[in-house]
């Protein structure tokens, strides 16, 4: 019974000391959102977002990339208007049940995998448009890498984004490279118009 103690108390002294070393990129992240037009954070909602990330990285020690969860995270208060730790619950299941768990590793190994495949199906069934990417000194593997680790937040406007991740409760992570494809599909005429780097990125 002793060593059991000694190995709760190792492993709550290893939450606390990960929450605490997170606490610094924590109010990065809520200072970059606040400086960010498509959100407003209030002293209230900013409070909320706060205690939700020191919640969830006390949960998870090895959590990593807390800007793209930050994201996550403002978003799914939004949607439950401020209530924290219902926006924690689904945020715990996302990550936990639907996202690739290799997803916010410290390789990010999934993101990394899916970004390639995402490539590849550009430049197999888009080559025009994935070879204008490229001549504008785009990678398309890097665009998918920053689209899925924010899973379009900041991408799509906020209703679609929800509606995506409604798609992603369902169906699965599939629906995040069919949505990346979907972003350069549709528009195709117009982007292959875009020469500016800046305004392809947009």
């Amino acid at each position: 019974y002793f060593l059991q103690c000694v190995e709760q108390l190792s492993e709550i002294s290893k939450k606390v000391s990960s929450t605490i070393k997170h606490s610094e990129a924590i109010e990065a992240s809520i200072l970059e959102i606040k400086h960010n037009e498509v959100f407003s954070l209030t002293g209230e909602s900013e409070n909320s977002l706060r205690w939700l990330l020191r919640v969830y990285a006390f949960r998870h020690a090895d959590l990593l990339n807390i800007s793209a969860i930050s994201l996550i995270a403002v978003v799914l208060l939004d949607v439950y208007e401020g209530d924290f730790e219902r926006a924690f619950w689904v945020l715990d299941a996302m990550m936990d049940n639907i996202i690739p768990s290799s997803y916010y590793t410290e390789t990010a190994v999934g993101i990394q995998s899916d970004s390639l495949v995402f490539d590849e199906l550009a430049r197999r069934y888009i080559p025009d448009l994935h070879l204008h990417y490229k001549n504008a000194g785009i990678d398309v593997e890097v665009l998918g890498s920053q689209w899925f680790s924010s899973l379009f937040v900041g991408v799509l406007f906020l209703k679609h984004t929800i509606r995506t991740w409604d798609v992603l409760f369902v169906e699965g992570s599939d629906i995040l490279i069919r949505t990346a494809m979907m972003l350069l599909c549709v528009p195709r005429s117009t982007i292959l118009k875009i020469d500016d780097e800046e305004e392809l990125l947009v």
